[in-house]
């Protein structure tokens, strides 16, 4: 084996639950390199990230002689991942996610510095030396205003920021940017990658800097200076090589993969339910609106988020819900959802006014909601289809049996998904990806007259997203309202008739689109 890497795979195997999701990987990161990881929603990309940081242990097999995972970060090459996790930078969903799961209230400036120690919470002494490079990396990603904010505070999109400077504040070997960009919008999407291209360059031109390692379901946000790839399909390397090689040799199974799921050319969709123009209108005759807000605050840890909100959505009508990081969109969905309630003294909001729900309960019998707070509070022990009948009873755990209707339900909707081979797999063993297509399921298990998506494609690959895409005009062709959050046009279905545009809490703009 070559001496000069980093990071050294041979024939590496990874299993969870008595299945393999890894199976020997051969693969060498070099000092420099710049690489690009794809495959589709559970090929194995995070767990191929966690393996290489060294929070997983590949599979023993003490007959081999050759170790499956050594590091040569410095000195003679190490089986061990001891001290060589605190050098791997990481930023990715699953991070996002734990910050939210835990309600870890510390300061955005204690975030950023655990990245010393690849711990949750600080854990050394907060010198003046690491409080200056704490600065350092959020003014390289453009947020030192917010040092001593409370991470609980944050935007989606925020905290992908605030994980990107805590990925990069102790100067890593080698970097994992695993859909690190997702949640980001469009200006924050060109801060990020100007970021990593003056990283890149500054590398280059001195001889130092961290190894990139990218995975991304959206070519876009692939910076142009990756020269290599590594494409990963059911947990085994397909190709890897040069970047544009691999990249054909992707394209090329995803197209092969979808003749083999569709040879008739109609989706699982189509051939499973009939045209939606046999399904009955959902919106009972005469009812003015679906919801109605009349100047609505909302405050959230003592800080105004949504400010003099006016807005009315009425039957046939679907939302696109836009803005920058912190604009307030997932607050009003939020909101919507029952999550939140208006400001006491502000305005109010009404909802189905034909129905009059009172209490979150009905609410949420009213509304599927899909979001990256659900996603986080998701019992990983729970099965797949568990967690879609939960749908049912708005709840986030079963507190009781669903009944032999609704565990049909469940599983015909991740069949409409194209998830159905999901449906026994606990959560704990399913991609980020994959979590998102079950919280979309689970969303429309009860068949609500109204769906909030807070960027409800997220982490989702290319064909998961045009069966999303599809499945959202089809309900929207039955009546089912849509009021969809999200930081990327091709994200919204063809349904999608008006955009309301959120800034600084406030509307801004309401269009036809």
């Amino acid at each position: 084996m070559a001496e000069n890497f980093l990071i050294a795979l041979h024939r590496a195997s990874v299993a969870f639950e008595g299945r393999e999701a890894l199976s020997e990987l051969t693969w060498r990161l070099s000092p420099g390199e710049h690489w690009a990881v794809l495959g589709e929603n559970g090929a194995g990309k995070s767990v191929f990230s966690r393996l290489i940081r060294g929070e997983i242990w590949p599979v023993q097999d003490f007959s081999r002689t050759t170790p499956a995972r050594l590091y040569a970060f410095s000195g003679a090459p190490s089986e061990s991942p001891i001290g060589a996790r605190e050098k791997i930078g990481l930023a990715s969903p699953e991070l996002r996610e734990t910050y939210r799961r835990l309600e870890l209230d510390i300061t955005v400036a204690e975030s950023v510095a655990t990245g010393f120690t690849d711990s949750l919470r600080l854990n050394v002494p907060f010198t003046g030396a690491k409080r200056l490079a704490v600065r350092q990396a959020l003014a390289r990603v453009g947020l030192d205003r917010l040092f001593s904010r409370s991470v609980l505070s944050l935007s989606q999109g925020q905290l992908a920021r605030i994980l990107l400077a805590r990925a990069l504040v102790n100067d890593p070997v080698a970097l994992i940017l695993d859909e690190a960009a997702d949640g980001l919008d469009a200006k924050n999407r060109a801060k990020f990658q100007a970021a990593l291209a003056e990283l890149a360059a500054s590398a280059k031109q001195a001889g130092t800097g961290p190894a990139i390692l990218f995975a991304s379901h959206r070519p876009e946000e692939l910076p142009g200076f990756v020269e290599s790839a590594l494409y990963l399909h059911g947990g085994r390397i397909a190709a890897s090589g040069a970047a544009s090689q691999v990249f054909a040799a992707f394209a090329a199974g995803l197209e092969t993969a979808s003749r083999a799921k569709r040879p008739s050319g109609r989706t699982l969709q189509d051939s499973e339910h009939p045209d939606a123009a046999a399904q009955p209108p959902r919106s009972a005759p005469g009812v003015e609106y679906l919801i109605k807000l009349d100047g609505v605050d909302v405050v959230v840890d003592e800080t105004p988020v949504l400010r003099d909100i006016h807005w009315t959505v009425r039957p046939g009508e679907n939302w696109a819900v836009t803005g920058d990081n912190g604009a307030g969109k997932s607050t009003l969905l939020r909101l919507l959802a029952g999550d939140l309630h208006t400001h006491a003294g502000g305005g109010g909001i009404s909802r189905f006014p034909d129905l009059r729900p009172e209490g979150l309960w009905e609410i949420r019998a009213l509304t599927g909601f899909v979001s990256w707070d659900i996603q986080a509070d998701l019992r990983l022990a729970q099965t797949a289809e568990d967690i879609v009948a939960s749908g049912f009873f708005g709840s986030l755990g079963l507190y009781r049996e669903p009944t032999g209707v609704q565990r049909r339900a469940a599983r015909q909707v991740l069949r409409r998904l194209a998830a159905a081979h999901l449906t026994g797999k606990t959560a704990s063993a399913l991609s980020h990806g994959q979590l998102r297509k079950i919280l979309i399921c689970r969303a429309m298990v009860h068949d609500p007259p109204l769906l909030l998506l807070d960027e409800p494609l997220g982490g989702l690959d290319t064909r998961s997203r045009l069966d999303a895409l599809r499945l959202f005009d089809r309900l929207a062709r039955t009546g089912t309202g849509l009021i969809i959050a999200t930081h990327h046009d091709g994200d919204l279905p063809d349904c999608v008739n008006r955009i309301l545009r959120l800034e600084g809490g406030r509307v801004a703009g309401v269009a036809e689109r």
